[in-house]
Order: structure tokens, then C-alpha cells, then sequence
């Protein structure tokens, strides 16, 4: 029987306290590779880069987590850097949250990854700080990304030009079945 963990929500979920997560990954960091692990739902606790290294570096090697929600948090370049190394060897996430991160530019990080990753088919960047430039970038990546077929870019300044980018971009794109660009 698996051991039940401070942090475990039942049903294949770690969520709760960022602190009691994080010194549950520092103590005992198999327990992230659980065969029943399937979500990670950090949301509203605030994730900052250090937090993010650890749970990218402790989730490289999982083969069960479909789900990383590290929404409404505050990624920056290093957090970003980790989570485009996971999605570069992770091979069985599919949904990635990061609505509310703060991570703004920083998107250029996760961007290379996803031209190259193939499992992820929602990301949701919902007031991310994303604007025409990232919007650009995300542009490039579903020009070569065939996995991805749900994005959500609302509530962000992607502006004239970036909308005008991911609009050409879907001329040759044929796996985004729902792009939510609505707010701002």
C-alpha cells in the first residue's frame, strides 16, 4: 500500500501548503515519482524560482503526472528556465497552468521547449503578463508544436501584432482546437 503523504489530496493529487510541499520534496523526494502521483496543484500558494527548480528538478524523471498547476505565482527567468527543462524530458505532462505567474517575458524560455516537446496539449498562460513580443514567440511554437491544441492567452496585452502572428500561425497549425484570447 503507498505511504500517505502530508501533501496528498487523494486521488493522485499533491496540493496544499507550499511549504509542507516543498519540505516534503527536500525530505523524501521520491515520493513525487508515487506510480499514483497524476497532479501537482500549487495554485495560490505563490510559487517563486526556487520552489519551481525544486519541483521541475524532482518531476524530470516522473512517468505519471499529467497535471502541474503553479498558477498565480511569481516565475521568473530561473523558474522558467526549470520548467522548460522539465518539458524537454518529461515525457507525460499534459495540462500545464501557469494563469496569474507573473513569468511575462520569461515565456521565451518555456517557447524553445515546446517546439520540441510533443505530450503537453494545454497550456494556460490566463494574465500571465504576456504580451506582443511573447505573443510573437508563441506564434513560432505553433508553427512547429503538432501536441498543443488548447491555449489560453486571455487577459493578457498580446496586442494588434501579436494577434496578428498566432493568426498566421494557425494557417499552418493544425492541432490548436481552442485559443482563448478573450480580456484586455
Amino acid at each position: 500500500h503507498m505511504e500517505a503523504y502530508p501533501v496528498d489530496c487523494g486521488q493522485g493529487r499533491i496540493c496544499g501548503d507550499k511549504e509542507e510541499v516543498l519540505e516534503e520534496i527536500r525530505k523524501n523526494n521520491h515520493f513525487l515519482l508515487a506510480s499514483t502521483v497524476t497532479e501537482i496543484d500549487l495554485s495560490y500558494e505563490n510559487i517563486e524560482d526556487e520552489a519551481t527548480a525544486l519541483i521541475c528538478e524532482a518531476l524530470k524523471t516522473n512517468k505519471t503526472l499529467t497535471t502541474l498547476n503553479i498558477s498565480v505565482s511569481n516565475i521568473g527567468k530561473r523558474g522558467a528556465f526549470f520548467i522548460g527543462e522539465l518539458l524537454k524530458t518529461n515525457n507525460t505532462i499534459t495540462t500545464l497552468d501557469l494563469d496569474s505567474s507573473n513569468i511575462g517575458d520569461h515565456v521565451s524560455i518555456i517557447c524553445e521547449a515546446l517546439k520540441v516537446n510533443d505530450t503537453l496539449t494545454t497550456l494556460s498562460l490566463n494574465g500571465a503578463d504576456i504580451g506582443e513580443e511573447s505573443a510573437r514567440l508563441i506564434s513560432e511554437v505553433l508553427k512547429v508544436n503538432n501536441t498543443l491544441n488548447t491555449i489560453n492567452l486571455n487577459y493578457n496585452e498580446i496586442g494588434e501584432n501579436g494577434a496578428k502572428n498566432i493568426s498566421e500561425a494557425l494557417k499552418v497549425n493544425k492541432s490548436i482546437t481552442t485559443l482563448d484570447l478573450s480580456g484586455k
